[in-house]
């Protein structure tokens, strides 16, 4: 789907209209709310916000350009220069780097922008066209987590504990996650990441602390801290923001969604449950792998996965993989 300009609303009309633009989005429309010429608000899910964000951008400079061609059409005829004024930003367009229009040729500059927006519209259609049910490794991280809950590795602890490194991603994978899970097994989930206010499928609205709380009721004391609360979360979807300093031990079982460059950063996620005092008697650990071609395109080394083997070798016991369509999962499972 294209964006027009009547899609893309100014912020005093979004107000008066806020329930008919909701309307229309729920009908399958998108909708980009500006505020004085800037993006304000996007009625589309996050992952395709920045697309948006720029494809806004080129259109406000295609009418730059039109205003400006305008301008230089009616100045030349009158034999006149272009006026700049007093403001030093007068006449110019860019961030750091300010580039008079005057200087430009305006026509190629038209032409490029184009060029980008039937790039931008292409790969939107065709990022439409990708649904969850599609996502090999959306998938098989939920048939990880159905595992876990119907057969824990210790005695009716449900808790999982997903790391990734991107706010989008955690955003992603709790819209897929927690509707189903308290839909089928009465499952509440969370999410906390650093961007945005934390959010749970409880009732009641949580702080960051208040839902690793009810995440770790026994190591963060919540018979103290929130008594009147009888729902605890087991699902904790997260970003880095919560990979030190928390004791979330509780919780028997971590997903690393995507492996950060850094080993010692995973090395520090697992720290969160692999924890003294913990009431578990193993806890389980399990690595998504990129893809291996991505993994060929980035040429990154294959540093991670050599320390799995060499663990393998160490503790045949303990370390095994699971291969699903989304990449190999290797997990390692740690007796306390």
């Amino acid at each position: 789907m294209s964006i027009s300009a009547s899609d893309v609303v100014p912020f005093t009309q979004a107000r008066s209209n806020l329930s008919e633009l909701a309307d229309q989005v729920k009908a399958g429309a998108e909708k980009i709310i500006t505020k004085n010429g800037e993006s304000y608000v996007a009625l589309i899910d996050a992952g395709r916000l920045d697309y948006y964000h720029r494809l806004e951008r080129e259109r406000i400079h295609l009418l730059l350009i039109d205003d400006l061609t305008d301008a230089l059409e009616d100045l030349d005829a009158e034999g006149e220069d272009l006026p700049l004024g007093g403001d030093d930003d007068l006449g110019k367009i860019g961030g750091r780097v300010k580039i008079s229009l005057a200087d430009m040729d305006l026509p190629s500059w038209d032409h490029e922008l184009q060029t980008d927006l039937a790039i931008i519209e292409a790969l939107l259609a065709s990022m439409h066209k990708v649904i969850p049910a599609d996502d090999a490794k959306l998938q098989h991280l939920k048939a990880h987590l159905l595992n876990k809950i119907e057969q824990p590795i210790n005695p009716g602890n449900k808790k999982v504990l997903i790391f990734t490194a991107f706010a989008d991603t955690a955003d992603y994978l709790y819209a897929n996650l927690a509707p189903e899970l308290l839909a089928n097994f009465s499952i509440h989930s969370a999410k906390v990441t650093g961007k945005g206010a934390p959010k749970s499928t409880l009732k009641k609205t949580y702080d960051f602390q208040e839902l690793l709380t009810l995440f770790s009721p026994r190591s963060k004391d919540k018979a103290i801290v929130l008594p009147k609360e009888l729902a605890e979360i087991d699902l904790l979807i997260g970003t880095d923001c919560i990979s030190e300093g928390q004791n979330l031990q509780d919780c028997d079982y971590v997903v690393n969604y995507d492996i950060h460059w850094n080993p010692v950063r995973i090395i520090q996620r697992f720290g969160r449950v692999d924890r003294i005092g913990s009431p578990n008697s193993s806890i389980q650990l399990v690595n998504y792998w990129p893809d291996i071609s991505l993994d060929e395109y980035m040429h990154s080394p294959d540093l991670t996965q050599t320390q799995i083997a060499k663990l393998r070798e160490l503790f045949p016991s303990c370390v095994k993989e699971a291969v699903g369509d989304g990449g190999p999962a290797a997990a390692l499972t740690r007796p306390l």
